[in-house]
């Protein structure tokens, strides 16, 4: 095991395949995540990034990966030499709006006012751990986790965060395989990993979730069938493409 203290930009530029590499294997194929198109940030996706930052590495380290600002309406001269000092100030950094940042605060508010939730955003954040799992080099950088107390914490914004709908959001986004590859890789029982379900619309919910143990399972079938097709492709350089358990003569995919 490899932990090193890097940024977000700096582990995902590493080739070492991960969980979000192995969902995209299970629910397309290996074609498709070697042929993955370079991550281009959406609002939804700076939105989610923030409430991680502020939430979990505190305002100071908020402040260093984000910029609060509403952007000017107009186009005058005046206004475009604002506009284009200001993006000078913020540089590298993501912009989020005012109204964002207030929603984020109260997302925070909901965490801290939730006895069951509150003690799974304090523990070791954001670093990233290289390993390997039956000679497949493999790594994963947890939300936050506490390794005395064998738990892994992980934050999901979505639009709606019943049970009934959230369970959907880990089945098709393949939550169960990233619990299961994390625990795997960190040696914590799947069972002590939680998911922090927030809403990104008012009210802002923020819920807390744990796997059944038919959950488990099937996380655990799609992380090894995953894991061997990758492992597959390292050791041929063959590319598979979808697949299913049966094929016609010509090849073809039953379904």
């Amino acid at each position: 095991m490899i932990k090193k203290i890097e940024s977000n930009d700096a582990y995902h530029s590493d080739k070492t395949i991960s969980a979000s590499g192995l969902k995209t294997i299970f629910n397309k194929s290996v074609y498709h995540h070697i042929n993955r198109k370079k991550f281009n940030k959406k609002p939804s996706t700076t939105f989610g990034s923030a409430v991680h930052s502020y939430c979990l590495e505190g305002e100071s380290q908020f402040y260093k990966e984000f910029a609060v600002w509403d952007k000017p309406k107009g186009g005058s001269k005046a206004v475009k030499q604002e506009i284009a000092e200001k993006l000078m100030d913020i540089g590298s950094r993501d912009i989020i709006t005012s109204s964002e940042f207030e929603n984020i605060k109260k997302i925070y508010e909901n965490i801290l006012a939730d006895d069951r939730i509150k003690p799974y955003i304090f523990g070791e954040v954001e670093a990233s751990h290289y390993s390997e799992i039956d000679g497949v080099p493999i790594k994963c950088r947890p939300d936050c986790m506490n390794l005395a107390e064998g738990w892994i914490s992980d934050i999901k914004t979505c639009r709606d965060n019943s049970p009934k709908k959230f369970k959907w959001d880990i089945l098709g986004w393949g939550y169960h395989l990233q619990a299961v590859c994390y625990c795997k890789i960190m040696g914590i029982p799947v069972e002590n990993f939680r998911f922090i379900a927030i809403e990104n619309v008012y009210p802002f919910s923020a819920e807390l979730y744990s796997l059944s143990p038919e959950m488990i399972e099937q996380g655990e079938v799609a992380f090894e069938k995953a894991l061997n097709d990758w492992k597959f492709y390292l050791d041929t350089g063959i590319l598979t493409k979808h697949n299913t358990k049966n094929t016609s003569e010509d090849g073809g995919l039953i379904i």
